[in-house]
């Protein structure tokens, strides 16, 4: 966790910001946990599809930083037809 908090931290997130982000991170999906670690340690952005939608193009399309664009992958995984369909819309 100290690592996250690190890391969430020298991306510019405030403690607020990382007491929330880092409570959804850490329940993350097993299959995006490692996307997630290589971030954490070596700044990595690993591409991940689920359900034809990209992290970068996430990243891209609506200027979401990593962090976002794992848990939205993760809300994809977990629910991918409402996920999908707030996608398509735009998200906010």
């Amino acid at each position: 966790m100290e690592r996250l908090y690190e890391a969430l931290k020298s991306h510019g997130y405030n403690d607020k910001q990382i007491k929330f982000v880092s409570e959804k991170l850490s329940s993350i999906d097993e299959s995006l946990k490692e996307c997630l670690n290589k971030w954490i340690d070596k700044n990595i952005i690993t591409e991940v599809n689920v359900s034809g939608i990209s992290l970068k193009q996430l990243m891209a399309k609506y200027s979401m930083e990593y962090p976002a664009a794992l848990l939205t992958m993760d809300w994809l995984k977990r629910e991918p037809d409402k996920a999908l369909k707030s996608i398509k819309r735009g998200i906010r």
